[in-house]
């Protein structure tokens, strides 16, 4: 193949992928005038509209309640949290509750005695008996590495 004939394959491909992304623009389009159709800018404003007329009365709602109560009603209902408080026997400044926690080095040095007083683990391998009627002289498999059936072929 000459050098030429390269370069023409090369610009073959290249319109070929222009051409998918170009239908793909075309595609996204459609889909987008679809979505803007379902969605006109008065339905949005008006969405806005109803957001903020909402807000606005729950603020309204807000300030009404928090307003209900006047600077002498306030005090008073201060003055009635305090009695109950003092009949509850509840103070201003809560007694701390001492906790002990144990130092780092003791809790390591409980830990080292109780893995000491553990057994030890077994250091080798424990093979069951075989159960009677059992053929003797039979040893238990061991891993195969491949020279076993070699040494039986020969």
């Amino acid at each position: 193949m000459c050098q030429g004939e390269e370069v023409r394959e090369g610009e073959v491909g290249f319109k070929l992928i222009e051409k998918d992304v170009l239908y793909g623009l075309e595609q996204g389009n459609k889909v987008l005038k679809e979505i803007n159709s379902e969605m006109s800018m008065e339905k949005v404003e008006k969405i806005l509209d109803d957001t903020e007329e909402a807000v606005s009365y729950q603020n309204e709602l807000s300030e009404r309640l928090g307003s209900l109560l006047t600077n002498g009603e306030e005090e008073e209902v201060d003055e009635e949290l305090r009695q109950l408080e003092l009949e509850m026997g509840v103070t201003d400044k809560q007694e701390s509750v001492r906790v002990s926690v144990p130092k780092q080095a003791e809790t390591d040095s409980a830990v080292r005695q109780k893995l000491d007083s553990l057994p030890a683990a077994p250091s080798e391998l424990h093979v069951p008996q075989k159960e009677a009627g059992a053929e003797e002289g039979l040893q238990p498999e061991e891993p195969d590495d491949g020279s076993s059936r070699v040494a039986q072929l020969a």
